[in-house]
């Protein structure tokens, strides 16, 4: 689905739009705010084959999902849902979690729930049907209000993955879009999984994760000329080489990644109106270029122009 905000709807009507559309997007919930003030969300997200993947910001609040929710609609499916951001505290059952940055809390469609979210807060989901996961879970039966922290490291996988797709799930065709899926479901049943001992690591899905992981490090830090395939190797808690084999399976490397991005970055701003009155150095520089004549080498040779004609042709 496009992006939803309540941003476009009357103010009066904000909260019941935001129930009805979280209901359309997810399954059906009873949210309700948390303080008068005013309330706002915006929600959107799409299909990996049959895994459905949204981005969800909002205020604080509480979500109910209970009796007559459940009578309403109860998909066999397991939400799965990222804490990316914000103060919340997950029930299910007898048992009620405090959410960190980054942990993984699990959310069955047939099984009633409550978040309290009580300051804004930011959550990547995950819907899997089950028939896709029961067949492999140890115990699916646990799976129900399971919170995993990220300190275990297939779940800080899985967190940074699903957050990294939920980003870019629109460019994937649907060759790439089913494996990201297939990628999802290993880790999801792998980090549910992790307490039994001997069971094997999913390989593809902890590379494509890792790979995932690496390129987010890469944007993150994309204007820093000192950012090297040794920084981003201690940051992944992998060795050099590893990281050059991880990059050379995707048919690249790590410093060709990091200037093909670093160019594009520039080009955007080239072509910008917005950066008009910034030199083509200034820009160089804040897109982590620190040598002109490299930058304007690794230019030519992805643009077939030099910068400056580069810019003049935009214009």
């Amino acid at each position: 689905m496009p992006v939803f905000s309540t941003a476009s709807v009357p103010v009066r009507q904000q909260f019941e739009a935001w129930r009805h559309v979280i209901t359309q997007q997810f399954l059906p919930l009873r949210p309700e705010p948390v303080r008068r003030a005013p309330f706002w969300g915006e929600v959107g997200g799409g299909a990996l084959d049959s895994i459905s993947i949204a981005r969800v910001r909002a205020s604080g609040q509480v979500v109910h999902r209970a009796g007559r929710e459940l009578s309403q609609s109860s998909p066999d499916a397991l939400f799965v849902n990222v804490h990316v951001s914000g103060v919340s505290a997950f029930e299910c059952g007898v048992n009620t979690h405090r959410m960190s940055q980054g942990d993984l809390f699990f959310v069955d469609g047939q099984r009633p729930f409550r978040l309290h979210c009580e300051e804004p807060m930011h959550h990547v989901v995950a819907a899997i049907p089950m028939q896709r996961l029961r067949a492999v879970l140890r115990r699916p039966d646990l799976a129900a209000g399971a919170v995993v922290p990220r300190g275990s490291a297939v779940a800080a996988l899985l967190s940074d993955y699903l957050i990294g797709v939920a980003s870019g799930y629109e460019k994937l065709d649907v060759d790439a879009a089913a494996t990201a899926a297939r990628h999802v479901a290993e880790l999801v049943v792998h980090t549910l999984n992790e307490r039994h001992a001997g069971l094997p690591l999913p390989r593809d899905a902890v590379l494509a994760a890792l790979h995932a992981r690496a390129c987010q490090i890469i944007e993150k830090d994309l204007g820093d000329p000192l950012l090297s395939p040794v920084q981003i190797a201690k940051r992944l808690n992998v060795s050099v080489r590893f990281l050059h084999a991880l990059f050379r399976g995707h048919g690249t490397s790590v410093m060709r990644q990091v200037y093909g991005r670093r160019v594009q970055c520039a080009a955007a701003m080239l072509e910008d109106e917005a950066y008009a009155h910034r030199s083509i150095t200034d820009i160089a520089m804040s897109c982590g270029f620190s040598d002109l004549t490299h930058f304007g080498r690794v230019f030519a040779r992805a643009h077939q122009a030099t910068p400056r004609s580069y810019r003049a042709k935009s214009h």
